[in-house]
Parts: structure tokens; sequence; C-alpha cells
């Protein structure tokens, strides 16, 4: 078991083992997902900034 209390939560993740890393990051990309959809139904495409963030997500994406 891993002593905690006086850890940060960045460190408390580096001493966690692989398998519980992926389950928090799948956890977090849920809790993205799920942020969006709630966006979306709120009408994201409507507000400002909308077409700039899309053009960004296809920027990065070329890069990776």
């Amino acid at each position: 078991m891993i002593e905690t209390r006086d850890m940060s939560l960045e460190e408390i993740v580096k001493a966690l083992p692989p398998l519980h890393k992926a389950r928090l990051e799948w956890a977090q990309l849920m809790c993205d997902a799920w942020f969006l959809e709630c966006l979306k139904a709120a009408g994201v495409d409507n507000w400002d900034g909308y077409d700039f963030a899309i053009d960004m997500r296809q920027e990065l994406g070329e890069k990776l």
C-alpha cells in the first residue's frame, strides 16, 4: 500500500502501478466525453470561438 498522506495528486498517480494509471486515464476520458456531450446539448456550436476550436483540433490532429 502507498502512503499518500503527504503526497500531491501528481505524486500519487506516478506511484500507481500502470494498470491503475490506465484506469485513471480512461475515467478522465469518460468524464471529458460526458462534458463534451453536455456542451453540445447546450448549443456550444453556436458560441463564439467554436470555429476556432474546430480549427485547433484539426491542426493538432494533423501533427499527431
